[in-house]
């Protein structure tokens, strides 16, 4: 978790704690945590600390021998001062008794940090430093980030925390970063024109710093130093906010994953510059929805079906225990939704029917909401037969609703084995019941013709490929 504010705020601490003070002897609890020479390590007893300095992440000490040592503290590392008699830290990993009764514990609850010792010669050629990217503070010039930028399509939010980019901003940072800038970390890091990036290293020099005076953010189990609180995290504005509501725009804050890292932001402030054009694809059941947006996806555009969504969320341990709830225990069997039991049971009863709806559309939506958030795409296709009764049309650009007979339906269920035609369209609309009427933006009659269906979705897909209104 240590950024580049609680890394600062540890070397500021371990110069008031350790300079100046020699090593009687080391005791290392957690051998795999020392890389290179392990002997290099040990000849730091008896020798003084004289300085100690930051770059990045990594704090780098120097000794009265010309040796420096290297640490990185990952996500849990601390060092913590006691008299040598107290009780060492809970997890302490390695510890340097000093010759005047204290001791440094460095205490890592995960395992993950690492220390090297290496002679000051080195230094310059280090790769652990010398694949570190300039700090945000020393960066005057953005052209080179740019210029860099451009040549990838990664999100912006992993490339600013990409330490051989900018060394220094992890997650928390990143997050308030974005935020402060009104850049959505999902916004292709080529996007970002010269101005974006004047703005966002200017947010970054001013929320970096000001977390430096603060002494860091405390999150969880991170403290810089024994009974010390870092305080940034009371000036937090998105990190960690999931569900509170934003101040500027009061739209609740989103989490997301993106670059496999949990990311918090405002999907109303944060917007992408290029968001893709959403079709909404509708029409009654066997109507042909499944073929077009095979049709659209083999024009390589991306593709979801709320179908698939639905039996993905039915195979959720927490969707089945809600389920359970609303219908009783006959609704799962096997570990399963009993999708027989559950057709018969809203088909009966349209209050029970309504009662599946309101559930499941809000997690269907949620889904879909961030199909389009991560797209990359131009065009993304969404298929959702309810389209117009769950209100997902608002995420739509525009919408294509498919028309079918009840006798082609009634064929087309027929062959594709469905059984229960007539409870199946007793939960559905019926082709020729389809109330969609001026709603819809392209209303599409191609009598059960799959290849004029294809002709006249072509037809609307070239329009959009060339700009035209609709």
């Amino acid at each position: 978790m240590p950024e580049l504010p609680e890394v600062e705020t540890v070397k500021n601490i371990l110069k008031t704690t350790w300079l100046n003070k020699t090593i009687d002897h080391i005791e290392v609890l957690c051998p795999k945590m020392i890389k290179g020479d392990v002997n290099a390590f040990y000849s730091l007893a008896h020798q003084t600390l004289n300085d100690i300095q930051r770059k990045g992440k990594f704090l780098i000490f120097f000794f009265s021998n010309h040796l420096v040592l290297l640490s990185h503290l990952r996500m849990e590392g601390k060092f913590y001062l006691f008299h040598k008699d107290e009780n060492n830290s809970r997890f302490a990993r390695i510890i340097f008794y000093f010759t005047n009764d204290e001791k440094m514990c460095y205490d890592d609850s995960r395992k993950f940090g690492v220390m090297k010792v290496i002679h000051e010669d080195e230094l310059k050629n280090e790769p652990w430093l010398t694949a570190l990217g300039p700090e945000p503070f020393d960066i005057e010039d953005t052209s080179s980030l740019l210029l860099k930028a451009q040549k990838i399509h990664t999100p912006i939010k992993p490339f600013i925390m990409d330490q051989h980019v900018i060394s220094g901003i992890g997650n928390i940072y990143a997050d308030e970063i974005l935020y402060r800038s009104l850049i959505s970390p999902l916004e292709p890091a080529s996007h970002l024109t010269k101005e974006d990036w004047d703005l966002l290293i200017s947010n970054a020099k001013d929320i970096l710093k000001t977390a430096i005076q603060e002494q860091g953010t405390t999150i969880r189990s991170y403290h810089p130093s024994k009974d010390m609180v870092g305080n940034f995290q009371n000036q937090l504005f998105v990190y960690g906010k999931k569900g509170d509501f934003c101040p500027t725009c009061h739209s609740p804050f989103m989490k997301i994953m993106v670059g496999g890292r949990g990311t918090t932001f405002c999907p109303n402030c944060q917007k992408k510059k290029y968001p893709p054009i959403v079709i909404g694809l509708t029409g009654a059941i066997g109507s042909g929805k499944s073929s077009a947006l095979n049709y659209f996806k083999s024009l390589g555009l991306e593709t979801i079906s709320s179908d698939v969504i639905v039996r993905e969320l039915y195979q959720d341990k927490s969707v089945q225990k809600h389920l359970i709830s609303l219908f009783g225990k006959q609704i799962i069997h096997e570990h399963q939704v009993n999708f027989a039991y559950l057709r018969t049971l809203i088909s009966e009863d349209s209050h029970k029917n309504k009662m599946l709806q309101d559930y499941l559309y809000p997690l269907v939506r949620n889904q879909l909401e961030l199909f389009i958030l991560h797209s990359n795409s131009k065009i993304v296709v969404i298929e959702v037969p309810l389209l117009f009764e769950s209100h997902m049309d608002s995420l739509c650009n525009i919408t294509i609703a498919i028309k079918i007979s009840n006798e082609n339906q009634r064929k087309n269920l027929k062959k594709r084995g469905q059984k229960e035609i007539d409870q199946m369209l007793l939960m559905n609309y019926k082709g020729e019941e389809y109330p969609y009427g001026n709603r819809v933006t392209y209303y599409l009659d191609t009598n059960n013709n799959k290849k004029a269906l294809e002709k006249a979705l072509e037809k609307i897909y070239k329009s959009l490929i060339n700009g035209n209104t609709f």
